[in-house]
């Protein structure tokens, strides 16, 4: 029987991800927030058996590992991996103008809570002498400059570089072998955030993102698939060759250049570089 904790699931992927877990025979411990409850409390009354709904509205050390806990006593196991879906987009426009207050909350919700959640799966796989994969959650911004989302593309760019810390620390600890790390970019998704840089507009948004706002409203779902596909990936440490602290995006071909490359974690492949001056 396999397991996974989710942080956040009442987004457009968190859904999709749960059912399509559930449907795979998953047990799921969802650590949600009390005003999203509703959101997902559908999907509970259907998969009573295979749900441990864990209600969180501030998050600490402490509170993380007892959502493990309650995990371990709802499954009798321990989770094959840990995915953070849980952020924020922020103030949208030019830096200047954003407000202190909710930029600095941006990068809360972005880079703070992702280190706690790591650090704390980390700590009970340890502990527990388990293997974890941890899986975080990049966005739009975080490899390349994106105009007009600053919180949310320096936050998500520090996360990266947080995977990749991590693996490198889990590698020297002789722990690299026990847990992976890894950052997922799942491309556009109409979502909340989605709606959020259409009621923001094109002055503030910029004309590209908002154009591409558009045009993923009007996409196909087939994107979820490839995000839900690269999930199980990440899980099926065999198939994956224990890759770990990388960005994978989900229209990459992962498993071609898993084979095709002897050693994965070795290579610059997938990591945030800086393009020298000649």
């Amino acid at each position: 029987m396999k397991s996974i904790i989710l942080f956040g699931g009442n987004s457009t992927i968190g859904k999709y991800l749960i059912l399509k877990f559930l449907n795979s025979n998953f047990r799921i411990t969802i650590a949600i927030r009390r005003k999203s409850l509703k959101e997902i409390e559908y999907i509970k009354q259907s998969y009573i058996d295979k749900i441990n709904l864990f209600v969180i509205d501030d998050y600490s050390d402490a509170k993380i590992k007892k959502i493990f806990s309650s995990h371990q006593k709802k499954f009798k196991i321990f989770p094959n991996a840990t995915f953070n879906l849980i952020a924020s987009q922020g103030e949208i426009g030019p830096l200047w103008e954003n407000k202190t207050l909710k930029w600095k909350s941006t990068l809360s919700t972005n880079l703070v809570l992702p280190f706690l959640i790591i650090k704390n799966s980390i700590v009970m796989a340890k502990k527990n002498k388990k293997r974890l994969s941890i899986v975080m959650l990049s966005g739009g911004g975080a490899a390349y400059a994106r105009k007009n989302f600053s919180a949310y593309s320096a936050s998500k760019t520090g996360l990266l570089r947080i995977v990749e810390n991590t693996y490198q620390e889990l590698y020297e600890n002789k722990l690299s072998n026990l847990i992976q790390i890894n950052a997922i970019a799942p491309g556009a998704v109409n979502s909340k955030m989605t709606k959020e840089v259409i009621v923001a507009g094109h002055k503030k948004a910029g004309k590209k993102a908002y154009d591409e706002a558009i045009k993923t409203i009007y996409q196909k779902d087939k994107v979820l698939i490839n995000i839900y596909k690269l999930c199980q990936f990440l899980i099926d440490h065999k198939t994956n060759k224990n890759i770990s602290g990388k960005l994978i995006h989900v229209n990459e071909d992962y498993l071609k250049n898993i084979k095709k490359i002897k050693s994965i974690n070795k290579s610059e492949v997938g990591l945030l570089r800086r393009i020298n001056y000649v």
